[in-house]
């Protein structure tokens, strides 16, 4: 079903945009996560800033007025960051986000926290396919993610592949 939100666009993100997909990120994390301090919160949100979204390609899903609803950020072949403001969950923003991945950005994958069952079954939805797990928690911090993979996507290496350095740094900072 076509609904309004389905002829909003896509677009590339620039540092300027930082702030409004911060905002977006933090909606999306608050509820999950209501213990967060703000110390941690500010922690996370520098980490995501200086490491996580320079090193992805990240594009935002945007109102007719530019409003950042949702983003995605692919760093390599896998989806890291997939979050839509809580308004517009539901209405195809996420679905599109996620396919824009897929067909022009190369995405094959994504990683997804195993507590994250919203999300887990949001990639189910759209098609893919859990491809393994792995605890990447540190100092005996225990942080599980499940990887998806496209049906079609070559799955050549054993076990857990490298986290990219800015990838890793976020999902370790998010499993203290």
């Amino acid at each position: 079903m076509d609904t309004p939100l389905c002829r909003h666009g896509i677009t590339q993100t620039t540092i300027d945009d930082y702030p409004a997909l911060l905002r977006v990120w933090e909606a999306c994390i608050r509820p999950r996560h209501p213990r967060i301090s703000q110390a941690e919160s500010a922690m996370y949100r520098e980490l995501i800033t200086s490491a996580f979204l320079p090193s992805n390609v990240v594009r935002a899903y945007r109102s007719p007025a530019g409003q950042v609803l949702g983003f995605v950020a692919v760093e390599g072949r896998r989806i890291g960051m997939l979050f839509v403001a809580p308004a517009y969950q539901g209405q195809g923003v996420g679905a599109q986000l996620c396919r824009h991945a897929q067909d022009v950005l190369g995405a094959t994958g994504a990683d997804v926290h195993e507590d994250n069952e919203a999300a887990l079954a949001f990639f189910r939805r759209m098609g893919l396919e859990e491809a393994g797990t792995a605890d990447i928690g540190r100092d005996g911090g225990r942080c599980v993610l499940v990887q998806f993979r496209v049906p079609s996507a070559p799955w050549t290496r054993p076990g857990w592949p490298e986290l990219p350095a800015s990838r890793a740094a976020v999902v370790a900072a998010h499993a203290v």
